[in-house]
This record gives structure tokens, C-alpha cells and sequence, in this order.
């Protein structure tokens, strides 16, 4: 998924919110985490206050109700204790300010990109963004790198929202325990060795365990609350005045995958065999966002189709052109682009359905400082070009997209997106020079956009779909 290429940290967008009320994620945040921290000195954990008596009684309570409802053992190892709200908010602040030049960097390219797509507006930007929303209303957290249970706070004057919350991450520390979470580092590895894997374990074996965890906190709190614990949890706050809310859509939709599709995947596991079925995708994985947004295509072994990776371009865009990444973008990440650009979910929902593969290949230039500044609107004078390749299930699935990205394109450029090639779009406004390519013989699509027109020109000097396309003078 798209989100995967943001590697400041592996899962950071995995921790806006479980529906009404934070949860985080802790293991982009663990002390030892070489990937999310690679500096000699990562930042430590504060350290942990242990329970007062009563408040350890009723929480040690929790963690007993899951591990009945969840059918999962105690893990013995695990520890829990407490931290203020300030100490965390502290180390997620000097979490931020330990980012090495490279993630900045990356970061950097990643605001362009997401810019480009449309996906947050052009004075966003991410680390930003998650900054200022980690932290906010979070109950607790696990940290699987540690075996600990971190409740934020003193414990006391708990609302059943907060009792669910810790509820889930009880959860996580009995799926610590239980499972062999080397194997889905070992998934990872595999994958990130091999570039061009279509699988999107960096996303799905996250969503396992979020929507596990999740949905056995539901379990939990229907046995704690009764049958109405939903209201109970999510208390209906009344007719509250609107809040204005400039976080972007696109971004809060990622955020909430984990803790809306993933539940719903894991309830339909559970629908088809209980807590077994559910265990079994621990061992058996989904591959895809397709798989997680369509149970039945799980347990029926559907996987991407084969479409071969696009081609590394980074020698015919010139010098000092690298290719940043290669990811799959997958059904998740059509369903967002054109639910955020059509401003439209249930359209978003409908042409991302007959997704059978996809990718996206990110181009970043780095400008040497006796180069001229390319585009100004670029941090760090660096460009970025990034090219996005669809196949579909069927004719119609592909009609369905294509249409759709013309509307798009359309609004994109302002309505001056043309081509000499009926199949073929091109424009340039003040921020972008885009191609789009509809190639209905063969049920594809490619999408070019680039902060540099010479580069979206240079890329076109290779063949697409084994034939030379340009854009008009």
C-alpha cells in the first residue's frame, strides 16, 4: 500500500484512531526499532510507574475478561505499568526530532508525492501531520519489542471506552505470546528483498493484528457492557456543534484501515469459523489490501495477478535520478485516490473493486549544488516523478477506472488535460506535468506526474505497452 513508502516509520499511519478514541500502535516507537530510529542513540521509553493496587485489581481484570474472550493465553512475560501524558508526548516530540537527514529527505519526497496524487493539500506536510496527532486521547499501548503494557495516566476514572481500548491492547500482549511473531518479520524480510513481490505484507500482517485485536476488544466489551456496549462505549455525544477538522481525508483514511477493514475481515473470519479462522491467518497471511476488503477472495486463495513491475527509468531521466521505491499500490490505494479526488467514497469504493494488480515506482533527483534549483516547490531542490501502472479484473472493471480517472484528469488540470492520442492525456500546471495512458487491449492503465516536465518527456522515450508515446508541444 502506498503508505508503506513512508519509512520515517514502518506502521505510523496505523495510529490515528480505533473509531471513536485513540489507540497507538507502539511498534513504530519502540526504543530498539532500527528501522524507524536507525541513530546509534535512539530515544528510550520514559519509564514505567507500576499500578497502584486498585487500579492493577481492575485492570489485571480486563486482561483476564480478553483472554477469555479471545481464547488466547496469559503471556507471562508481558509487564504494564503507567506514564504521564506529558512523558509520552515528550518522547513522541524527541521521537520526531531524532530523524536522521535521510528520513527528512524522504520525507520530504513522500509530501510531494502525496501532493502530486492529491492526496493532502500543497502546505501539508506529513511529519507534521502525525506529529501533532500522536498522543492525543491515546489510553494505552503494547510494545511487543518489550513485553510491555503502557497505560497513559494514573489509571483512574476510566470510561468504557478507555477500559475497550485497553481491552485491545491486552490483546496484543496475549498475540505476543501466542504466536510466532518472527514469522512475520521473517515475511517482511522476504519482501523487502525482493522489490518487485506483489504481496503487501508491510500493510496486511499489521492488519491481522490490529483487527484481531480490535474486534476481540468489541467481544469483550459486549460481555462487560451487554448487548447495547456499543452505546455505551461511544456514548452519543448529542447534536455538538461541527468542528472544523483540516486533517486530510486521504490520510485519516489510512489511518483508520486497521481499525475499520481490518475489523470488518476479522469478523468475517470469525463468521466463517470462529477464533480458528482467525488464528489461521497468522499462519496464512493475507497477501493484499484486496484480500482484506474482500474476506471471500482470502479464503478462496485469490491473489494479484501477474503484472510485471514497471521498468527502472532512473538512467533515461539523466543524471542524478534514483528510483526511491517500488511498492504495490493496491486496492486500498485506488479506493483512496478516488474516493479523496472524486470526493466520493461510494465511487471510490465501486472502481477499486475489480482491482487485479498495481504499482508504483517513486523517482527522486537530487540537484548538486552547482546545478540549477529545480522546481522551487520541492524541498531540499530535489524532483520527484513517480509512475503508477494498473491491470484490472475485467474489461468492464477497467472502462469503470478509466472513466473515472478522466474526470480526474479533467479537474486535475483545470480541464485542460489533452492528447494526440485518444487513449493518452497529458497537461502541466504550476506544480505538476502529468501522462495518462488508457490501454484498454490490455485492461492497464499508467499515470505519470512529475514536478519536472523534461522528466515526464525523458520517461516517455521508453516504450509503454511496447509502443512510444508523447505529449502535445
Amino acid at each position: 500500500m502506498l503508505v508503506s513508502m513512508l519509512r520515517i516509520c514502518p506502521r505510523w499511519l496505523g495510529v490515528v484512531g480505533l473509531v471513536a478514541f485513540a489507540v497507538l500502535s507502539a511498534s513504530c516507537f519502540s526504543g530498539d526499532d532500527s528501522e524507524a530510529t536507525p541513530d546509534p542513540t535512539p530515544v528510550p521509553f520514559p519509564e514505567l510507574t507500576p499500578f497502584a493496587a486498585d487500579v492493577a485489581a481492575r485492570l489485571h481484570a480486563i486482561r483476564d475478561g480478553a483472554s477469555e474472550v479471545r481464547e488466547l493465553p496469559l503471556f507471562v512475560e508481558s509487564s504494564d505499568g503507567t506514564v504521564s501524558r506529558e512523558a509520552l508526548q515528550a518522547y513522541i516530540d524527541a521521537f520526531y526530532e531524532n530523524l536522521t537527514d535521510e528520513e527528512r529527505r524522504e520525507a520530504a519526497a513522500a509530501n510531494v508525492v502525496l501532493r502530486m496524487l492529491g492526496l493532502i493539500d500543497q502546505d501539508d506536510d506529513v511529519v507534521d501531520l502525525f506529529r501533532q496527532s500522536l498522543g492525543e486521547g491515546i489510553a494505552g499501548l503494547y510494545f511487543d519489542d518489550e513485553d510491555k503494557l503502557v497505560l497513559i495516566g494514573d489509571g483512574r476514572n476510566l470510561f468504557p471506552g478507555h477500559e475497550t481500548t485497553l481491552a485491545h491492547e491486552y490483546i496484543h500482549s496475549l498475540q505476543d505470546g501466542f504466536f510466532d511473531f518472527g514469522r512475520f518479520d521473517r515475511l517482511l524480510e522476504t519482501e523487502n528483498e525482493d522489490p518487485e513481490t506483489t504481496t503487501e505484507y508491510d500493510v496486511t500482517l499489521d492488519c491481522v493484528r490490529e483487527g484481531d485485536a480490535t474486534f476481540g476488544s468489541f467481544l469483550w466489551a459486549r460481555q462487560e457492557f451487554g448487548e447495547e456496549w456499543a452505546d455505551v462505549v461511544f456514548p452519543d455525544e448529542g447534536e455538538a456543534p461541527p468542528q472544523e477538522n483540516d486533517y486530510p481525508e486521504a490520510l485519516s483514511r489510512y489511518g483508520a484501515f486497521n481499525y475499520n477493514e481490518c475489523v470488518s475481515f476479522a469478523a468475517a473470519l470469525y463468521g466463517e469459523g470462529g477464533w480458528d479462522a482467525v488464528n489461521e491467518a497468522y499462519f496464512r497471511p493475507p497477501t493484499s489490501t484486496e484480500q482484506v476488503l474482500h474476506a471471500g477472495k482470502y479464503l478462496a486463495g485469490e491473489r494479484a495477478t501477474r503484472l510485471p513491475a514497471p521498468d527502472d527509468v532512473s538512467r533515461t531521466l539523466g543524471d542524478g535520478w534514483e528510483r526511491l521505491d517500488l511498492d504495490v499500490f493496491g486496492e486500498f490505494d485506488v479506493f483512496n485516490y478516488v474516493a479523496t479526488l472524486l470526493d466520493d467514497e461510494d465511487a471510490g469504493t465501486e472502481v477499486a473493486a475489480g482491482w487485479g494488480a498495481g504499482w508504483i515506482a517513486v523517482y527522486r533527483h537530487r540537484a548538486d549544488d552547482d546545478e540549477a534549483t529545480p522546481s522551487p516547490e520541492v524541498a531540499a531542490g530535489e524532483d520527484v516523478l513517480l509512475h503508477i501502472t494498473l491491470e484490472w479484473d475485467s474489461q468492464a472493471d477497467y472502462t469503470e477506472f478509466d472513466e473515472a480517472f478522466r474526470r480526474i484528469a479533467s479537474a486535475m488540470s483545470g480541464g485542460t488535460a489533452r492528447g494526440d492520442d485518444v487513449r493518452v492525456l497529458c497537461w502541466s500546471t504550476e506544480t505538476e506535468h502529468a501522462f495518462y495512458l488508457g490501454e484498454p487491449n490490455g485492461g492497464h492503465n499508467h499515470l505519470i506526474i512529475t514536478t519536472n516536465r523534461a522528466a515526464r518527456d525523458a520517461a516517455l522515450t521508453q516504450r509503454i505497452e511496447g509502443r512510444l508515446f508523447g505529449c502535445p508541444a
